[in-house]
Parts: structure tokens; sequence; C-alpha cells
């Protein structure tokens, strides 16, 4: 039996850091850090559930990754979160319930 998996990437604009999405099997994401300098990874966390991540983004230094999350079940069935990648863990949280209407955008 075959699982899809994709990657997504988000690379910090001013140092050698980034984050990788791992999606799949289905309804499940992987984070992982990326240091672009040495090629080293740091695991992180996985979520049961979907991250949108055309609609995440990480800090110019790569410190902080703003992303929008759904997994359809309550209490809040979806949300945007900050964390510290490569970890989901929220350091502030916004539920957006059955919206997804949030553009992350670590800009603004």
């Amino acid at each position: 039996m075959s699982h899809d998996v994709r990657i997504y990437a988000l690379l910090a604009r001013s140092t050698a850091r980034a984050v990788v999405f791992r999606r799949g099997p289905s309804k499940r994401v992987f984070l992982l850090g990326w240091n672009t300098a040495n090629d080293q990874f740091e695991q992180g966390q996985w979520l049961k559930g979907r991250i949108y991540e055309r609609r995440c983004d990480l800090s110019p230094d790569g410190q902080l990754l703003l992303y929008f999350a759904a997994n359809y079940q309550e209490p809040y069935f979806s949300w945007s979160a900050i964390s510290r990648p490569p970890y989901l863990t929220a350091l502030a949280l916004w539920p957006k319930g059955l919206t997804s209407t949030l553009n992350c955008n670590a800009d603004e």
C-alpha cells in the first residue's frame, strides 16, 4: 500500500532557516526545521489534521511560524496560531470555527 506524500517549504528571508511541511498519510502533517546553510534537519511535531501551507508564513529570522490549521473537530474546527518551528505548540491561538478566511503573512 502506498501513501501520497507532499512536501512544501517556507524559507526565512534573513537567515538560513526554513520549515518543511510533510503532508501524508491522509489528514496528517509533520513539521521539520531545516538549516539551509549546512542541510541539517530538526524533527518537529505531527498534527492530526490539515495545515494550509499557502496560508502560512515564516518570520524573516525564522524564529516564528504563523500557520492556519484545521482538524474539523470541536472545540475549534480550524485556527490560526504562532509557534516556534519546528514545533506546532501554539504561543498564541485564534480559533476560526468553520471559516477559513484568514491568510497569514508575517509582514502584516
